[in-house]
């Protein structure tokens, strides 16, 4: 084995993170702290403030009926009781992106079905119009079908339009904003995993367009 140039420069690996906080607490940043404030004593999760800042109640207040015509009932005030969301402020900067509800696309589907029915039952009576002789009942039924035509196209294309690509939208920026962290002290919003930043009002900038 040869001996070592005592010429040679030693290699001397470098500490252990874990030794250089020890070492120097303030001097790096702690994982989850506040990249302005580097301290991670008032982190809280966006999510939580949200949640802890929303409640539902209910609201009494007067409500105007008018009066129906064809019938006795007058014009009228009643009391009237709704549900209501309660948010703090910091809760409605803080909202999840939106989503269309499950219900809501349900519902459109269940009206192109509906529409497919009435243009299916619309065109066989029409065919059948036409071979009866009926010319006026099978164009009148051609122009119903067309209508209903138009009707299934107009729901689809803005359910692929619209719905599908909001929603897509939205379920990526809800994974970014279920990470979000807020920090008290310097009353902004960042994201662990990209360190970037942002005033508290400006939440949304940190989600993916």
């Amino acid at each position: 084995m040869n001996p070592r140039d005592p010429n040679q420069p030693i290699r001397v690996s470098p500490p252990h993170p874990s030794h250089y906080a020890l070492a120097n607490p303030m001097g790096m940043v702690q994982p989850g702290a506040c990249p302005v404030c580097h301290q991670n004593d008032k982190i809280r999760p966006v999510r939580a403030v949200y949640q802890e800042g929303t409640s539902h109640g209910t609201a009494t207040g007067l409500a105007y009926q008018p009066a129906i015509w064809g019938s006795n009932t007058g014009p009228r005030w009643y009391n009237t009781t709704t549900t209501i969301d309660i948010q703090t402020r910091l809760a409605r900067l803080f909202s999840p992106p939106p989503m269309f509800p499950v219900g809501c696309i349900l519902l459109l589907w269940i009206a192109v079905v509906g529409a497919i029915l009435v243009l299916c039952f619309i065109g066989g009576l029409s065919i059948l119009s036409y071979f009866l002789g009926s010319v006026t009942g099978a164009e009148n039924g051609a122009f119903i079908a067309i209508l209903c035509g138009l009707v299934i196209a107009g729901l689809i294309f803005y359910y692929r339009g619209v719905m599908v690509p909001t929603n897509a939208r939205a379920r990526r920026q809800r994974v970014v904003w279920s990470r979000l962290m807020y920090c008290e002290r310097e009353h902004i919003v960042f994201d662990p995993a990209t360190q970037r930043y942002a005033p508290a009002e400006a939440t949304r900038s940190l989600l993916p367009s």
